[in-house]
Order: structure tokens, then C-alpha cells, then sequence
């Protein structure tokens, strides 16, 4: 039986301070267990670390593809709105045109890519007509004229354009003048009067 006389007394025992060493002293294998966690937990860190940046950079890439696919669309998306507004734009002018003269002769391509004024849509002298179109030619030519002018300051042409429309002759043939947006062209002939056409770039 162990008795406090008992410890005491193999306290000062050489062999139960062997014993007692044994009892405290680190089981081998347990110091390795406890050395190689340590460097386990760091394997595990680098590993987790470089899946995160992998994660990073597939993120990265994912939200460049996200982005250059917005800028795509609305790039897309500006270029068809601009398109419709130009396809638009000789029909508005048309209206306009007719607004404040009636009798312009006009016609728009169903893609609306050109506008067309005829100051004798008839291709015939004033002789030559019957007399419902006599009795608006002359109406149809002055309109004609004015929508002309109208549509040359409306698409930005100056003055000095439309005052080369009226100076061109049949031996000139077809004459062409262009602005950053529209290209316009004309030709004169004594029968079928002042044909003009409006073009977009």
C-alpha cells in the first residue's frame, strides 16, 4: 500500500525518479505527430491559398468575359439605335417638308437609304400635260424648289449648293456634293425638270 511514507520515502529513490521520468518524459512518436501537424497545416494553407487565388483569377476572367459582353451589347445596341434613327430621318424630314409644302413631289426608299425630289415628276413639258396635272405643275415646281432648299439646310448644305442645283445645265450631267453624313446629288434636264437625290454615308 502507498502511503505518504511511502512516496516520500521514493522520492529520494533513485529508481522512482527513473520511473517518474518515464511516466512524464514525451512519447517519441507523439513529438513527430506534433512536429509534422504543423507542417501538415501549412501544406493545407498554401494549398488553400493557391486555390483562392485560383479562384481569384477565375473571377477575374469571368468578370473581364462579363464586362467586355456588356460593353459588346450596348456597342451593338447604339450602332442599331443609330441606324434606326438614320433609316427615320428622311421620313421626319418628309413630313416636314409637306408640312410647309404641299405640293413637293417626293419619293423614300422603303429602307429609307435615300430621299428623291422631282420638280416635273410628269417628265413632260407644261404642253404636254393633261389639265388636271397643268393645273398643279407650276404649284408642284415651286414646292418642289422650297422642299429642296429645305431639305439642303435641314441635312447641313449651304446656300451655295442649292444655288449650284439651279445653275446646272443638261450638257453638265449629274453633279454631287457630300457633307460628313449625306451625300446629295442632281441633274437638270429642260424636260423632266430638277431631279435631286439624298443619300446617307
Amino acid at each position: 500500500m502507498i502511503t505518504e511514507d511511502n512516496i516520500s520515502k521514493n522520492v529520494d529513490n533513485p529508481i522512482f525518479e527513473q520511473e517518474a521520468d518515464c511516466i512524464t518524459q514525451e512519447n517519441p512518436d507523439d513529438t513527430v505527430l506534433q512536429e509534422q501537424q504543423p507542417v501538415d497545416e501549412k501544406m493545407e494553407a498554401k494549398i488553400q491559398g493557391s486555390t483562392s487565388n485560383v479562384g481569384k483569377k477565375i473571377s477575374k476572367k469571368k468578370k473581364t468575359i462579363l464586362f467586355a459582353s456588356i460593353g459588346l451589347v450596348l456597342v451593338v445596341a447604339i450602332i442599331v439605335a443609330i441606324s434606326i434613327y438614320n433609316e427615320r430621318v428622311f421620313n421626319r424630314l418628309v413630313g416636314q417638308m409637306l408640312h410647309e409644302y404641299k405640293y413637293a413631289d417626293n419619293a423614300v426608299a422603303s429602307d429609307g437609304s435615300y430621299l428623291k425630289i422631282d420638280t416635273n415628276p410628269y417628265d413632260k413639258e407644261v404642253d404636254d400635260l393633261n389639265v388636271g396635272q397643268a393645273a398643279t405643275f407650276y404649284q408642284t415646281q415651286r414646292d418642289s424648289l422650297d422642299g429642296i432648299k429645305f431639305i439642303n439646310k435641314k441635312l447641313g448644305f449651304s446656300d451655295a449648293v442649292y444655288l449650284k442645283m439651279l445653275e446646272t445645265s443638261a450638257l453638265m450631267g449629274r453633279q454631287m456634293q457630300e457633307n460628313s453624313r449625306y451625300r446629295v446629288s442632281w441633274i437638270y434636264h429642260p424636260k423632266k425638270g430638277l431631279e435631286v437625290m439624298y443619300e446617307k454615308k
